[in-house]
């Protein structure tokens, strides 16, 4: 390297330049000691940074650990707020159906109207009409054959008044207002209450199979019958145990479980059955006896 490119480096600020200088050789130590105590600085600096770092960082963990202690205390406050509020909503909800069938039952008592007019009951709509129960204020149902929708009006309907024929019912104009039914869902569980009470064309035997009510022999229709009859009350005290009232035949709303089952839809179902087999085999017997005289 020519001594103008050496000196051109140095110029530069060229570490080498600076302590080789023009020469091939050191030229004196106080380069190399300013350069050391350059980096012994920069050194120390580099080690104080790192020390506050270090410093904050374990403050920021002590923090986080704070923090995590502080949201697992919250979060478990919430969880217990989660369970007050249902245990409260559970409450209410009890509170209502306790209401509700002390209005019932004060209609099936005496015949009169809803001791409780002027209030709301629950707006569920109550699908298709049954003739074995009343009919709390402002509640919705349908007409057994046209399907029309209906509402009580203020005082609610007495037990065995029609949708249509009744004066305390009107047939809903505003339908936007209206409930619409909960569906019942596509798949019935095969046991005895609930969906099943709520429909009117199966009867599920002892090994699930699912059968139409016309294809039931004569003894099995009546064995059915008597088996729901047996069995009201208890199938009635399983209704309790449900967390929402099913509809039709809502299990508060008769004096007796066996009111309760012979308002079901299957039930009604089932005597319709019976009445038209025997009704038919009047008939027959009638021709029969027409043809032999």
């Amino acid at each position: 390297m020519s001594p103008d490119a050496k000196t051109s480096a140095a110029g530069r600020g060229d570490p080498f330049g600076r302590v080789l200088g023009a020469g091939r050789g050191l030229t004196g130590t106080s380069a190399s000691q300013a350069e050391l105590k350059a980096a012994e600085d920069k050194l120390a600096e580099a080690l104080s940074k790192l020390s506050d770092a270090a410093s904050q960082v374990e403050e920021l963990l002590d923090t986080a650990s704070g923090l995590r202690a502080e949201l697992q205390r919250t979060s478990e406050q919430l969880n217990h707020c989660r369970r007050n509020a249902q245990d409260a909503e559970v409450r209410e909800v009890e509170a209502l159906i306790e209401r509700d069938r002390a209005r019932y039952a004060a209609m099936c008592a005496n015949g009169q109207r809803d001791p409780c007019g002027h209030v709301q009951a629950d707006q569920m709509h109550q699908r298709e009409w049954s003739p074995g129960r009343p009919y709390l204020s402002f509640q919705h149902a349908r007409h057994p054959k046209t399907h029309e929708c209906y509402t009580t009006d203020m005082g609610g309907a007495p037990a065995g008044e029609m949708p249509g024929a009744g004066r305390h019912w009107q047939r809903c104009i505003d339908l936007d207002l209206c409930p619409l039914p909960e569906p019942m869902g596509g798949q019935f569980e095969h046991r005895l209450d609930g969906p099943a009470l709520r429909q009117t064309h199966l009867w599920w035997d002892r090994e699930h199979n699912a059968i139409p009510l016309r294809q039931l022999t004569d003894d099995h229709l009546n064995k059915v019958i008597a088996y729901l009859r047996t069995n009201a009350q208890e199938l009635n005290s399983g209704e309790w145990r449900r967390s929402r009232v099913m509809v039709p035949a809502p299990y508060h709303a008769y004096e007796t479980g066996a009111a309760w089952m012979a308002d079901t839809p299957l039930m009604r179902a089932l005597l319709r059955e019976r009445n038209r087999r025997r009704q038919s085999a009047r008939r027959q017997a009638a021709r029969r006896r027409g043809d032999h005289s």
